[in-house]
């Protein structure tokens, strides 16, 4: 389990901004059973750690470590920087529900057809506990046919976690045809007319000249 490196937030900062131009990306610690705890952490080690997508890790906090997941990460969306990130502690002995990102595997058998295979979720949402908690669940569409479909209730889950009932029924991919879009183009008929009538305005122009 991997361990991302946190600060207890520095109030020596007079903004979040200011804390940001000097590389820190403000954050806070919570769980149902402590106080949130307001942190910083570098952002350059807070991106490396990111790319190793992990959905449950250590998080140090001072001399105390603490297993947690990503509650929530925000971005500015002009520049894509992180500007705040919430860090949810668990504890090992109860369930968390999380959503896990999705591993599509194989070639829809239904592409052999002309069909095209969409994805409609990146994430399934799973209930276990934080030490069983899957990294991804991956979901294979190889028998796939065209006109078909993979909702929840068809993966195949591991024991150690669980899905929500009235998730069941929820499309996550289809195969189809794709949809071919029609032009329209304007009939002989409505051609002519259009004709018939710049004529007999262009007479009716002469006549009035003579």
């Amino acid at each position: 389990m991997s361990l991302l490196a946190t600060q207890k937030r520095d109030h020596a900062y007079k903004s979040t901004r200011q804390m940001r131009n000097s590389g820190w990306i403000p954050g806070i610690v919570f769980g149902h059973d402590i106080d949130s705890i307001p942190v910083q952490v570098k952002e350059s080690v807070l991106r490396k750690f990111l790319s190793l997508h992990e959905t449950v890790f250590e998080i140090q906090v001072g001399t105390k470590k603490h297993m947690a997941s990503v509650g929530e990460l925000q971005k500015d969306p002009v520049t894509g920087r992180y500007i705040h990130i919430s860090l949810h502690r668990l504890v090992a002995n109860e369930k968390v529900h999380m959503k896990i990102p999705i591993h599509w595997v194989g070639t829809s058998a239904g592409t052999k057809e002309g069909g095209v295979f969409t994805g409609l979720s990146d994430t399934l949402d799973i209930t276990a506990l934080p030490s069983k908690m899957p990294e991804y669940i991956e979901v294979d569409i190889s028998n796939l046919k065209v006109g078909e479909s993979i909702k929840v209730k068809d993966v195949v889950l591991g024991a150690d976690s669980e899905w929500h009932e009235h998730d069941l029924e929820k499309v996550l991919g289809n195969c189809n045809f794709p949809k071919v879009q029609e032009v329209a183009t304007p009939t002989v008929a409505e051609t002519t007319e259009v004709v018939g009538e710049t004529v007999e305005t262009n007479t009716d122009d002469v006549k009035e000249a003579s």
